[in-house]
């Protein structure tokens, strides 16, 4: 809820144009939490790229595997 003569949240813009609740899951339709919000530019850009390479589990260290096929 906001009050008079502030700005809409971003939450309340998708719920106004889209009808979508922005802080639900879209999987399992369970409720999200913001954890950050990350101002600088750059540390922005690192943390997409960082996203973009992981795109699965680690790999596993052959050395340090100790199981036996």
């Amino acid at each position: 809820m906001r009050l008079a003569g502030e700005r809409p949240s971003w939450s309340d813009l998708l719920e106004r144009v889209f009808r979508v609740d922005g802080f639900a899951c879209p999987g399992c339709g369970g409720p999200l939490a913001l954890r950050c919000v990350v101002l600088n530019p750059r540390a922005t850009r690192r943390i997409l790229d960082g996203l973009r390479r992981a795109t699965g589990p680690p790999g596993l260290d052959p050395v340090g595997d100790d199981r036996k096929a």
